[in-house]
C-alpha cells in the first residue's frame, strides 16, 4: 500500500491535466517578466545610444549599473514573495541586503550578499527566463499542433495544414503535438526546481554562514551554561562549607556547655 500510494502521486504531479503542473508553469510563467527585468532595465537605455564620442558610452554604462542596482531590492522581494506565494517557498531575508535602507557605500558594493543577488538576477535569472519561455512555447506549440485536425477543416484544400488534402501531415502534426504536450510538465517542473534551488541559494542567507552563526551561537550559550553550572557549583560548595562550619561551631559550643553544667552542679551541692 506503501509503494501504491507514493508512485500515484508521480503519475498525477506530470499529468497535463494535474493541477500541480499547471501551478509549476503559471510560476515558471510568471518568473520570466522579473527574471528578465535586470538585463531589460540595464539595456533599455541602450536603444537611445548612437556612434558618439566615448564619454556618452561611459554615462550610459553608469547609468544602467545605477537603475540595476535601484531595481535590486524590490525585484528580490518580488521574487521571494513569489516563491512563498505560489510554491509556499520561505526565503529569509539577508541581514546584510534586506536591513535598513541600502547605502550606496563601497562596503556595501563588496558585500557578498549584494554580489550574490546580482549573481541570480543578472545571470541565473536570463537562463531561468529561456527555460521559462521554452516551457510557455510547449504548451502553445502543443495546444496548436493536437488541435490541427480540429481547426484545418476550416482551411482551404489548397492549405498544407487541410487534413483531406495531408491525412499524413496532420496525424504527424498532432503527435508531435501531444509529445509536447507530454513533455511541457517535465519541463515546467525542472525549470521550478531549478528556480526554487538558485533563489534559495543565491536570495537567502548563506548557508554557510548561517551555519558558522549557529556553531558561533551554541558555543556562546554552551560557555554561558558552563560559567553559570560553575557559579551554582561554587555556590553549593560555599553554602555546604560555610553550613558545615556552622555546624561545627555549634556542637563545639554544645559540648562545652555539656562540660560546664556537671562540674556547676557539684560545685553547688551542699555538703551533709
Amino acid at each position: 500500500m506503501a509503494s501504491t500510494s507514493g508512485t500515484a502521486p508521480r503519475a498525477r504531479v506530470h499529468a497535463p491535466w494535474s493541477a500541480t503542473a499547471w501551478r509549476d508553469t503559471a510560476f515558471v510563467a510568471s518568473g520570466v517578466p522579473l527574471q528578465a527585468a535586470g538585463w531589460l532595465i540595464a539595456g533599455s537605455l541602450w536603444t537611445l545610444w548612437t556612434p558618439a564620442k566615448s564619454v556618452k558610452i561611459l554615462f550610459l554604462a553608469g547609468t544602467s549599473v545605477v537603475l540595476v542596482l535601484l531595481v535590486l531590492r524590490p525585484l528580490t522581494t518580488w521574487q521571494r514573495e513569489r516563491c512563498w506565494a505560489m510554491l509556499g517557498l520561505h526565503i529569509p531575508r539577508m541581514p546584510g541586503f534586506d536591513d535598513g535602507r541600502p547605502r550606496y557605500t563601497p562596503r556595501y558594493l563588496r558585500s557578498p550578499e549584494l554580489w550574490r543577488v546580482l549573481q541570480y538576477h543578472m545571470v541565473a535569472g536570463p537562463f531561468l527566463a529561456l527555460g521559462g519561455l521554452g516551457v510557455i512555447a510547449a504548451w502553445a506549440s502543443g495546444l496548436a499542433l493536437t488541435g490541427a485536425g480540429l481547426y484545418g477543416w476550416a482551411l482551404p484544400p489548397s492549405s498544407p495544414m487541410n487534413p483531406v488534402a495531408h491525412p499524413a501531415r496532420i496525424v504527424a502534426l498532432t503527435a508531435v503535438g501531444v509529445l509536447l504536450l507530454a513533455a511541457a510538465p517535465w519541463a515546467a517542473a525542472g525549470v521550478r526546481r531549478l528556480d526554487a534551488r538558485a533563489a534559495s541559494a543565491l536570495l537567502g542567507p548563506d548557508r554557510a554562514k548561517e551555519l558558522e552563526r549557529r556553531v558561533e551561537d551554541l558555543a556562546e550559550k554552551r560557555a554561558s551554561v558552563v560559567d553559570a553550572a560553575d557559579l551554582e557549583r561554587r555556590r553549593i560548595e560555599r553554602d555546604l562549607h560555610d553550613g558545615a562550619q556552622q555546624r561545627l561551631v555549634s556542637l563545639a559550643l554544645n559540648l562545652g556547655l555539656a562540660r560546664a553544667r556537671p562540674s556547676a552542679g557539684s560545685r553547688t551541692t551542699p555538703c551533709r
